[in-house]
Order: C-alpha cells, then structure tokens, then sequence
C-alpha cells in the first residue's frame, strides 16, 4: 500500500526543508508570536449524529496532508495538498479507497485517484478511475482555496488563508473540488483576544476553537461535532516505514544542557511548562522507548550521525546533528502532535 510511503516522502521534504528560518504564527487580532511547528499531527472524530469519520492531520508550513475514514460509507480518501505563503491551496492531489461498508479492516482497493491545481482564473483537474481519464478546467475567482465539505484540513485550510490576509474579518471563494465549478464564499470572522473563529459557508457555520499553534482543536456546526482525540493513524501502517528503526546509543551528550539554554531552543521549551529541568534529563532506549524512537525517526529521519533522543519532560528532545558548530535540534511534544526544529546559535 503506497499510503505511507507517501506520508514518508512529505516528511523527507520537511527535513529538508528545515534548515531555514523558523516562521511565526500570529492572529491577527494578537500581538503575541509563536514560533511554528515544522509539523503538526492531529486526530479528529467528526461526528455526525450517530456517524462518526476519524481524520488524522499531518500539517507543514508548506504541506498538509489528511487520511479520511468514512466507515458507514464504505470509504477512505487521502489528501495530500502543497500551500504557499498566502494560504492559498496550489495542488491538491486526492486518492479514493473502497472497503464493504462498515467494516474498515477488510481489504481496500483504490477506486479513483485525482489532481486539482489552481491557476490564475481557473482550477485544472484530472481525474482518474475505472472508467479513464477526465481532463477538468473550470473557472474559479482569483484567491480560491479547494475545498470540500465534511474534511477537517481543507476547513482549516480557510482559516490559514484569512489569517494570512492580515484582517479580523475576510470573505474567501471557495472552489468545490469533484463540481463542476461550483463555487461559494466563506466568511471568517475573527473574535478578538480570543481562540475562537467562525467560518460562514452557505447555511452553515462553524464556530472553531483554535490552539496556540492555530490549528483546530474543536469545532462544531449545525449536527455536526469536531473532536480532538489523541494522535493517531487511523490508516492501516505501512510496516515498511519504521521496522528497522530503533533508538540510538543511550549515552547522555555532555553539551545537553548548553543545548536546552540555546536561546533558539528555550524559545520553544518555553511553550511547554515544566519542560527542560536537568534533573528530568533521560536518554530515550529501546526496552522501554522503542515506539516514542520510531516516531520520532520517522518525522525526522537521521542525516549522517546517530541523532541523541532525549527525554526532558514534557517535550522530546532530538540532537539530529552537527552542522559546524551548530546543532540541529528537534523538539517534539510528549503526545507526539507537534514538532519544531531549530538549528542553535552558536
């Protein structure tokens, strides 16, 4: 199944991707900056009177990518979608798989694959499936996010694009992916020195609550719930991904605590109370930390040297490497949902 081999490529690109400046995230109605994850993972069960889909959320600054099952209808879609610095959707690729309804563990088989690319006046798309290839080009007003009902990321997806206009209150188009065109605007209204935002779409609307890292933490609309659970696949694993991945040497590095008081890392400790006491220090190992190290060499896969994975309380700590005097730090949060990486500076 190529389902993880391509969640694995995202995270490739994201490694490489990270030895850049760390960008900030801010409301517009707030002055206080946050630093940016380098990767966010959330769960959602979206709950529909007595339905219930599960979505898990893999979010970059430049990617974000969503697994989608839908039990009762017999469903599951993978989206994987590259953004730009506006907020905007630039690609979104989409992939439909089959299983009898209601039972999700049974065999999948791919039903219809999809690409939709937003250019200046129009949204192009191809599309795939049993029957042959559809070539698609419908006009679309120029700022469009693609959307689609029902799908927590794409939501989100709305409220990254208002936050990028810089305003407490914007009005969006929208483009229907799978329509022929059909396009509405969404309303985001911004509720000032607060974590909440509303988003208007047609008859609907959803009030969200928001993190510090602005992602959706809990939503709800008219007979409909979105619940934050804790992080997990809800796609069968790829064993292929992180069968031979296991912790590294155990030995405590002795620069440890240079590195926790590196102002780039106390910058991020500092979101997570508690988090890098000395006396907390502990080297993550194999009998007892063996999926904790999988998960985190699979977000940041090893660059050369045996990165030191260490526990500091609260948040998890990854010496990925030396890049001349500097090190290249990962911190991950201790329910595995939100990664940062920095480089220290000296």
């Amino acid at each position: 199944m190529p389902i993880g081999m391509a969640k694995r490529h995202m995270v490739l690109r994201l490694v490489c991707a990270t030895f850049v400046a760390i960008g900030f995230y801010g409301n517009p109605l707030v002055a206080q900056l946050v630093p940016e994850p380098v990767m966010t993972r959330f769960t959602y069960a979206v709950v529909s009177g007595n339905d219930t889909s599960w979505q898990y959320v893999v979010r970059t600054p430049a990617h974000f990518q969503s697994d989608v099952v839908l039990g009762s209808q017999g469903a599951a879609l993978q989206i994987a979608a590259a953004t730009d610095h506006a907020g905007l959707v630039r690609r979104l690729e989409l992939t439909v798989f089959r299983f009898p309804s209601g039972h999700p563990e049974a065999k999948w088989t791919s039903a219809q694959r999809a690409i939709y690319e937003l250019g200046p006046d129009s949204v192009f798309g191809t599309v795939q499936a049993a029957r042959g290839q559809q070539n698609q080009r419908y006009p679309a007003p120029a700022g469009s996010v693609i959307f689609q009902w029902s799908y927590v990321a794409l939501l989100e997806q709305i409220v990254v694009r208002a936050r990028e206009l810089g305003v407490s209150m914007a009005e969006i188009p929208v483009y229907f992916f799978g329509t022929s065109g059909y396009v509405l605007p969404a309303k985001v209204r911004f509720q000032a020195g607060s974590d909440s935002v509303a988003v208007s779409l047609g008859q609907s609307e959803f009030t969200l609550v928001l993190d510090k890292f602005r992602r959706i933490q809990s939503g709800s609309a008219r007979g409909q719930e979105i619940r934050h659970v804790a992080p997990r696949n809800v796609f069968p694993a790829d064993s292929n991904i992180t069968r031979e991945l296991r912790c590294p040497d155990a030995e405590l590095r002795p620069d440890l605590a240079r590195i926790r008081d590196d102002p780039a890392v106390r910058q991020i400790l500092d979101l997570y109370p508690g988090a890098g006491r000395v006396d907390k220090f502990r080297a993550l190992r194999n009998e007892t930390d063996l999926p904790v190290c999988k998960e985190l060499l699979d977000m940041f896969p090893p660059q050369g040297l045996p990165p030191q994975l260490v526990d500091l309380g609260q948040v998890y700590l990854m010496v990925v490497g030396p890049t001349g005097q500097r090190a290249a730090v990962g911190l991950v949060s201790h329910d595995l949902s939100v990664a940062h990486f920095t480089l220290t500076s000296r």
